[in-house]
């Protein structure tokens, strides 16, 4: 008992002694986040609402991602020189005015567009974030606070998943119908996001440790095979997520036949093993290795992804779905600090816009394959795809970094 207050209190005071900016933009997270939770269950079901059907659902949900893999390297290029803070900044603004946007208007030109430019602006949030994390961080702690990072999105997520069960309800006793509920729900989530401006402008810009140049050659010619071998696994990884992620909602809805309130709370009440799951990855990553720890975890998302395609069970699907959330979890901040670590200071910059590039990309190719599947009553490809997507990515990343990190770990056994 001792050792384990021993152990959170060496915990806290850890967290404590993370950087002031760190804590503030942990603040902005926590809002978009919530905004974040209230899309991921409410807007599909406003999108059907209105009358638009699957197939250019998946359209929409892919335009979005479409567009951030095409401005991803020069936001990333654009952040190196106006800095993070603004970066962040102008990247919020953008997200949650094209939110608004979205939800304003049944047209789904106008929707597209819409999602198209709120994927300029989100471009941003990822490559902009690794470098932010890691440069405000040092080796000592960058696993924390990727960890935290990840686990702060779950818990938020969580709150507007809750949130946007319920909040239609109060529009549908107002009088509204179910369509204009669903849109005032979704006009509360944009103004979270845009009230996450706040707490990014009190981030205080650190000076480079070193003058340097900055130009394309990192992101382009200059490009080094770890980043090209990081960014053909994060295709895959884009592959599995957009595959089954953004339509979650719709398999146990209109497939299953739940509710949106079971929905809703089934994905927060997700958060408490997933809390469970993130801390202990760390440790997973201490005792067997970065990249061996990596390569377990996405071997073994797939096996929920299968029984989600043959169950229909709800309860059994969402203990399933848990379980996928569990260990995508687990898996995401261990991925993004290997990364961060096997890249120099000079192209962690790059190497983010990459592995976000080729992120999107994968979701924004599975989305409108998904879409169509939907559109013919098929809810079991799309869980399919994902399996052998996210299994590819684990088969790669032993292949590129597995045997090496065995052979290091049993060097340093050796010396020891």
């Amino acid at each position: 008992m001792t050792r384990v207050v021993r152990s959170a209190s060496d915990y806290m005071r850890r967290v404590r002694g993370l950087d002031q900016s760190i804590g503030l933009y942990f603040a902005a997270v926590a809002l978009s986040s919530i905004a974040l939770g209230i899309f991921s269950v409410a807007f599909n079901l406003y999108i059907l609402s209105v009358g638009i059907g699957e197939g250019k659902l998946g359209a929409i949900v892919g335009a979005g991602p479409f567009a951030t893999a095409l401005v991803a390297i020069p936001v990333a290029f654009a952040a190196e020189i106006i800095g993070y803070k603004r970066s962040f900044l102008i990247i919020l603004a953008i997200t949650g005015a094209t939110q608004l946007a979205r939800v304003a208007t049944a047209s789904v030109p106008v929707i597209l567009v819409a999602a198209f430019i709120s994927g300029l602006g989100s471009a941003g949030e990822f490559v902009v974030k690794l470098p932010f994390l890691a440069d405000y961080s040092d080796a000592s702690n960058r696993t924390l606070v990727f960890s935290l990072n990840t686990l702060l999105t779950s818990v938020a997520t969580a709150v507007g998943t809750v949130l946007a069960g319920y909040m239609p309800n109060m529009g549908r006793l107002a009088s509204f119908d179910l369509s204009l509920a669903y849109r005032y729900t979704l006009y509360f989530a944009s103004a979270l996001n845009l009230l996450g401006l706040v707490p990014l402008w009190f981030i205080k810009a650190r000076k480079p440790k070193e003058r340097k140049t900055i130009s394309l050659g990192p992101y382009l010619w200059g490009i080094d095979r770890r980043t090209v071998k990081l960014a053909c696994m994060s295709l895959f990884r884009g592959l599995n997520m957009g595959f089954v992620n953004p339509f979650l909602n719709i398999y146990f809805i209109n497939h299953l036949g739940t509710t949106r309130e079971f929905f809703s709370n089934i994905s927060a009440l997700a958060i408490i093993p997933i809390m469970i799951g993130v801390a202990l990855g760390p440790h997973l990553a201490k005792r067997i290795g970065n990249v061996r720890a990596i390569t377990v975890l996405r071997w073994g998302i797939p096996v929920p992804a299968l029984v989600m395609a043959l169950t229909t069970n709800p309860i059994t699907a969402a203990v399933a779905e848990w379980v996928h959330r569990v260990a995508s979890m687990m898996e995401t901040p261990l991925s993004f600090a290997y990364s961060m670590e096997v890249a120099t200071e000079r192209t962690r910059a790059a190497t983010a816009a990459w592995l976000h590039v080729t992120f999107v990309l994968g979701t924004a190719a599975a989305a409108p394959i998904t879409g169509l599947c939907l559109a013919q009553a098929n809810y079991r490809l799309p869980f399919y795809l994902s399996a052998v997507s996210m299994a590819t990515a684990g088969l790669l990343n032993e292949v590129f970094f597995g045997v090496r990190a065995a052979r290091q770990r049993m060097q340093e056994r050796t010396a020891a």
